[in-house]
């Protein structure tokens, strides 16, 4: 009975993907560097979106000031 039991814990461990792939070892490993990987890439193009927004937010803002001043007088 143990004997059975330890080789269905065996069988059990490891991260599951899809239906009968397990990763464990080095394959976690690689496929976390991979996941790691995407989140970096998608990080950094939301950071860079925000970046560009708050660019052409500040090369707007003189304008804005000058015709505010403009319909004052």
């Amino acid at each position: 009975m143990f004997l059975s039991f330890s080789k269905t814990l065996k069988k059990m461990s490891g991260f599951r993907i899809g239906t009968h792939v397990r990763l464990k070892g080095w394959s976690l490993l690689v496929f976390g560097i991979f996941i790691l990987m995407f989140y970096i890439l998608y990080w950094s193009v939301v950071a860079s979106l925000w970046m560009i927004y708050g660019i052409c937010y500040l090369c707007y803002l003189p304008f804005k000031l000058i015709f505010k001043q403009k319909k004052k007088n």
